[in-house]
C-alpha cells in the first residue's frame, strides 16, 4: 500500500493532482507524508525531533529526501533546520512541534509561489500562526473531514497568495 498523508483527504484530493518534479517541500514533523511527497516532487527536507520515529521512517526514505533528527528543547533549536541550504521552498508543510513559530519562520523561507500547509489547523492553540499568515497577505483554503485512520472531524489548511505553485 502506498504511503499518504495524514491530511484530510479532501486535501490529499486536491494536492496530488497538482505536485510536479520541479516542486521543494520542507517539512517540520515526518512520516507517510515525507513519502507521498518524494515521489511527487523534485526534493523534500523533513525534520522530527521524535528519535523513534525518525529512525522507523529513515529506513524508507528513497533518495530524493532527507530526513533531519531535530533538537527539541527550544523552538529556536527546532525552527532554525529550516534555514539549512539557504534555499525558498515550494511548500512548507508545518506538522510537528512549535507550529506557531514554525508558521511565523516560514513566512520568510517560502519561493515566489510558496504556499503553507498547517495540518490540525482546527486547534485553537494555532490560531497566533494563523493570525500572522493572514496579516502578511495569505489566504486561507480549509479542508474538514476526516483523515486515514483518524475517525473524528479534523481540517487541513493550506496558505496562498495569488501565484502559487497548486494553482488555487
Amino acid at each position: 500500500m502506498k504511503p499518504i498523508p495524514w491530511f484530510t483527504y479532501s486535501a490529499i484530493d486536491l494536492i496530488s493532482d497538482r505536485l510536479n518534479q520541479n516542486l521543494k517541500v520542507f517539512e517540520f514533523g515526518s512520516g507517510n507524508s515525507s513519502l507521498f511527497f518524494a515521489e511527487r516532487i523534485s526534493q523534500i527536507t523533513s525534520i522530527e525531533h521524535n528519535l523513534e520515529w525518525y529512525e522507523n521512517i529513515s529506513k524508507h526514505h528513497p533518495a530524493n529526501s532527507k530526513i533531519v533528527l531535530a533538537g527539541f528543547e527550544t523552538p529556536d533549536e527546532y525552527i532554525n533546520l529550516l534555514q539549512v541550504g539557504n534555499q525558498n521552498y515550494d511548500m512548507i508543510i508545518v506538522d510537528g512541534i512549535y507550529r506557531n513559530e514554525c508558521l511565523m519562520e516560514s513566512v520568510k523561507h517560502l519561493s515566489e509561489i510558496g504556499v503553507i500547509i498547517l495540518d490540525d489547523s482546527e486547534r485553537d492553540v494555532y490560531s497566533e500562526g494563523i493570525t500572522i499568515l493572514l496579516n502578511n497577505g495569505f489566504k486561507r483554503l480549509d479542508f474538514s473531514g476526516i483523515a486515514p485512520g483518524i475517525f473524528f472531524r479534523k481540517c487541513t489548511t493550506i496558505f496562498y497568495k495569488d501565484k502559487n505553485c497548486l494553482n488555487i
